[in-house]
């Protein structure tokens, strides 16, 4: 060895078991070192060619759906205890169902040894996530300096071995597979390498004695079936985090936008942020006898697949292939129930539950994203008409047969396509727990002809939100539940109270319509609802008949933990179809142009000239042109990060225009027969929600706010909802059949509030040109960021 060099050992080798090759290793280097030298060493520093591959891979994400064959639960997190039970138990019955979820409790594969468990727990599971799309996984090992392994390996130079944290990526990949639920595939689970994949390994560094922890940094790389055998395989890279708690240093992030900005400072050459170890393309494949029915669905186009956006958050595997199309007819089996029912329910028929009915329409379903969280004894009973209403009574409402979930008394809406509960992607009630208040005479008709007041009742029903819903990802911060899906979770509950009390038992004929007509709403406070439970206490305050519509009050309050956040005010209508085919709107049927259009703001519109942008074209060209002039910091929070939550094609903006002279925006849509929200709201009676309507003018808002620099001077920015009262009335519906929806906003004040600023505006939605909702004090809050 000279001065300033190290010496190094250059090997490789190959092992074979009688006779036959079964691993081989080349380019294996080692090296000889001083203390001091890996002291000073940066860890695994990425190359510009790395790095370029990288952003690659980042821009082209892939679409990790069609491999969750049964995602077996909303657990994103694993302890101590499960892994621990996975190690010791996982191959007598129900260990991995007692720890994933009911859809992983056929599976009995023991994960490792106890002493040889590497992973002792798993912080984050976040299937759409990591460099490809398909899964970012953070896994811990807790180290000690009294564990078996460091006097193991070397005598009188501890250090922990690499094959032990190798070790450790196979167990935290295998869990992650049966996560996802590609066991399904096959008959059998037993765990294999995939024969032929190399994998990489770079050691830089060592895991001597110490007492503090491991981080597995997991990105899944590839996923898929063996083209000749059928067997699911993963690929994965792996990059471990040597953290040590006697520096003072630590690694704890629980949400996900901290967690990723954290990553990002790793293989840099920061000697504080040093990745130690990776390893390239870890893969394992699930060997059995493949099941014909778990196999990978065909690939297909995202509205071939049941609508658009079908990432981000949970979501339960495809429904059958033969629902997946729009356009059926009923000798095409639409409108006749299933054989199949809605088999692809995680619950459904698992654990003696029953497969709750379904009946194709002319628009396709689509994957669930709601379970109840677990061990909720209200979630048992499944008798129609009889309380609690369970998420089985709830699917027959939102997508089959009305009876089912009401009872026998409303059998006639059963082959009809009245309004169903919202579905699917917006089926935002888990349970109902309780009806009272009721004013009831069997056998009267005094009550516009049925025997029970539909002017009273109160009703009390939850929605278990999960803390990775899909809406949580798409919007501009992990905390930040979009305002539409706040609506929903408000009002849903009149719609079942509604019926509870047999209101649209009243109208003539079997199909008619349900829509919201208005509705004064107040934010009370600010909570954080992942993970939460929340509680709806809806009453009814009144209904009446007006001709052959019905008009049904309430006022509904969500809380959570008893404390109520949340309080709406509102009133919705039954209606025949009839009224619909010749839609008024706002102004007595009259075609008007948006602001910045009409020929009298003529003046207005020159003294604040209109700036345009397409989306999404244009999205970026509005965020770099704010942080380019100084009032957008480069760290922020504020776009909106899935297409799912996005209903703009186009906004136009006047900075000190509108009605008020504060600020205008107009946004438009060009309207997609196929959008996701038909197949969701309503089942047989395609609408868009007005929720979405009132979402996209938040959307248009917030891109305003932007563009105008609003957001000057608040640091690391990121939208919340300001609290107050906030009105809308609804007039007209957008559907299908429509062509364009457009929209403006008026910003009316633009208040500090400390480090914040507070939006206020009133706005207005068009279809084709008809005027059918306003909007009055619409409230966003530019806040910094925790």
């Amino acid at each position: 060895q000279k001065q300033g060099q190290v010496s190094m050992f250059f090997f490789s080798y190959n092992c074979y078991v009688d006779g036959k090759l079964l691993i081989e290793m080349r380019n294996g280097v080692a090296g000889f070192f001083s203390e001091e030298e890996l002291a000073a060493g940066k860890g695994v520093v990425w190359t510009e060619g790395e790095r370029k591959m990288r952003n690659k891979q980042l821009a082209n994400l892939k679409d990790v759906k069609p491999f969750m064959l049964a995602p077996a639960t909303q657990k994103t997190s694993f302890s101590e205890a499960d892994m621990q039970k996975l190690s010791v138990a996982g191959q007598n019955p129900g260990t991995w169902g007692s720890v994933l979820g009911a859809t992983a409790a056929e599976v009995r594969h023991k994960l490792c040894a106890r002493k040889m468990l590497m992973i002792d727990r798993m912080t984050h599971v976040i299937p759409t996530g990591g460099k490809c799309g398909l899964g970012l996984i953070i896994g811990e090992k807790i180290t000690e300096r009294d564990h078996w392994y460091f006097p193991c390996h070397f005598k009188n130079d501890e250090v922990m071995a690499g094959s032990l944290v190798s070790d450790g990526c196979s167990q935290m990949l295998k869990v992650y597979m049966l996560w996802l639920g590609m066991h399904k595939a096959v008959d059998s689970v037993t765990f294999r390498p995939v024969y032929g994949v190399p994998n990489k390994v770079r050691c830089r560094g060592q895991i001597s004695p110490h007492r503090g922890k491991l981080v597995y940094w997991m990105e899944i790389t590839e996923l898929g079936f063996d083209p000749k055998t059928g067997f699911p395989y993963a690929k994965a890279d792996v990059n471990i985090i040597d953290v040590n708690f006697e520096l003072g240093q630590s690694f704890d992030y629980s949400d996900e936008a901290s967690l990723l900005a954290a990553l990002d400072t790793y293989c840099k050459g920061d000697l504080a942020r040093r990745v130690v170890v990776d390893f390239r393309g870890v893969a394992l494949q699930i060997e059995g006898q493949v099941v014909a029915s778990g196999q990978k669905p065909a690939e297909v186009s995202p509205h071939a697949s049941g609508g658009l956006h079908l990432t981000g958050g949970f979501r339960s595997s495809l429904p059958p292939s033969k629902f997946m199309k729009w356009g059926a007819t009923k000798a095409e089996g639409a409108y006749q129930p299933s054989v199949e029912g809605l088999c692809w329910h995680p619950m459904a028929g698992v654990n003696g539950n029953p497969i709750p009915g379904f009946t194709p329409t002319a628009y396709p379903p689509r994957p669930i994203c709601f379970l109840p969280f677990p061990n909720n004894p209200n979630d048992n009973n499944h008798v129609p008409g009889e309380l609690p209403l369970s998420w089985v009574n709830l699917c027959e409402l939102s997508c089959n047969k009305v009876s089912r979930c009401l009872g026998d008394e409303f059998a006639k809406f059963d082959d009809s396509t009245t309004s169903r509960f919202p579905a699917f992607d917006l089926q935002m009630v888990t349970r109902v727990l309780s009806v009272t208040g009721l004013e009831q005479e069997k056998g009267s008709t005094k009550w516009y002809g049925v025997d029970t007041n539909p002017s009273k009742g109160t009703m009390v029903a939850q929605f278990d939100c999960p803390a990775d819903a899909w809406f949580f990802k798409g919007a501009s911060n992990n905390a930040l539940m979009p305002y539409s899906i706040l609506m929903e979770i408000g009002l849903q509950t009149s719609g079942i109270l509604t019926s509870w009390v047999k209101a649209p038992l009243t109208m003539p004929g079997k199909n008619i319509l349900f829509r919201n007509l208005d509705a004064t709403a107040k934010l009370l406070r600010h909570v954080d609802l992942r993970g939460q439970t929340i509680t709806n206490t809806s009453v009814c305050t009144g209904y009446s008949m007006l001709g052959d519509m019905g008009i049904h009050r309430f006022k509904c309050t969500l809380a959570v933990d008893g404390s109520p956040f949340y309080e709406v005010d509102t009133s919705f209508g039954w209606f025949v179809p009839e009224v619909f085919e010749k839609q008024v709107g706002l102004d007595g049927g009259k075609k008007c142009d948006v602001w910045h259009k009409k020929p009298e703001n003529s003046a207005a519109v020159a003294a604040a000239p209109v700036v345009t942008f397409a989306l999404p074209a244009d999205g970026d060209t509005i965020y770099n042109a704010a942080t380019t002039c100084g009032s957008l910091p480069a760290q922020h929070a504020l776009r909106r990060r899935s297409r799912q939550v996005q209903f703009l094609d186009g906004v136009t903006f006047a900075v000190g225009g509108g009605m008020h002279g504060q600020g205008y925006a107009h946004g438009f849509k060009n309207v997609d027969k196929k959008d996701w929200f038909f197949s969701c709201h309503f089942w047989c009676d395609p609408v868009m929600p007005g929720s979405l309507g009132i979402e996209a003018m938040h959307e248009s808002l917030e891109l305003y706010c932007v563009h105008s620099g609003l957001t000057r001077g608040v640091t690391r920015p990121q939208f919340n909802h300001d609290l107050g009262a906030c009105r809308w009335k609804y007039r007209g519906q957008l559907t299908p059949k429509n062509d364009r929806m457009d929209l403006e906003v008026h910003v009316k004040s633009v208040k500090r509030d400390g480090p914040a600023v507070v939006v206020v505006a009133d706005g207005f939605l068009y279809v084709d040109q008809l005027r059918v909702y306003s909007a009055t004090d619409l409230r966003i809050r530019i806040e910094p960021s925790p």
